[in-house]
């Protein structure tokens, strides 16, 4: 049984407006994964406002803090910081373009369902 797991969170509606991610949604993912050794969260727009690009999303940084598995957010969208930022115990990854809609035939590599390659 894999003893890590990731989660995918949504900052962004339809309409394209940053929004906080759903803690609800969220926090019941944490709940199914509390046996995991190492939970990594993966957010497009940060959840806490450390640049003009993130959000202000006070509740989600408290939320984590009952999850010591959480070892780690993972965030794009922010090109001016690519660097690891550190609250209340939780490192922030940032890489400017984790996360992005470029398109089809971008230079972005897709991501398929399909195995590409098999052992011989």
């Amino acid at each position: 049984m894999p003893q890590n797991a990731l989660v995918l969170g949504d900052t962004s509606n339809e309409k394209g407006a940053y929004v906080c991610p759903d803690l609800a949604w969220i926090e019941k993912q944490l709940i199914d994964l509390k046996d995991k050794k190492q939970v990594f969260l993966f957010l497009h727009v940060c959840a806490k406002d450390w640049s003009l690009h993130g959000t202000e999303c006070r509740d989600f940084e408290q939320m984590l803090l009952k999850y010591p598995n959480v070892k780690a957010t993972f965030h794009g969208h922010d090109h001016a910081i690519d660097a690891v930022k550190t609250g209340k115990n939780k490192p922030a990854i940032f890489d400017g373009h984790f996360g992005g809609n470029w398109g089809v035939g971008s230079a972005a590599t897709p991501i398929s369902s399909t195995p590409t390659h098999r052992r011989r």
